[in-house]
């Protein structure tokens, strides 16, 4: 997936990011704002980025899979 995110030039923006966060704290229950601190004194951040990149090169991955439904029979 790194790579497909490589040479796809795929990034996360931060309205991703910030969706991601959000998300993360209504599971929790917390405030997306207490989480979002907690992440960038964690270091987690540029974790954050990577899971979001990483869903966008499997769905590019997903939409140009071919599917051969042929039997074996």
């Amino acid at each position: 997936l790194a790579a497909v995110a490589r040479v796809e030039e795929l990034e996360a923006t931060d309205a991703e990011v910030d969706a991601q966060i959000e998300s993360r704290a209504r599971e929790q229950g917390m405030a997306p704002a207490r989480l979002r601190q907690l992440y960038v004194e964690r270091g987690l951040l540029p974790a954050v980025q990577s899971e979001i990149v990483a869903d966008k090169a499997l769905d590019l991955l997903a939409s140009q899979a071919k599917i051969d439904e042929r039997s074996g029979t």
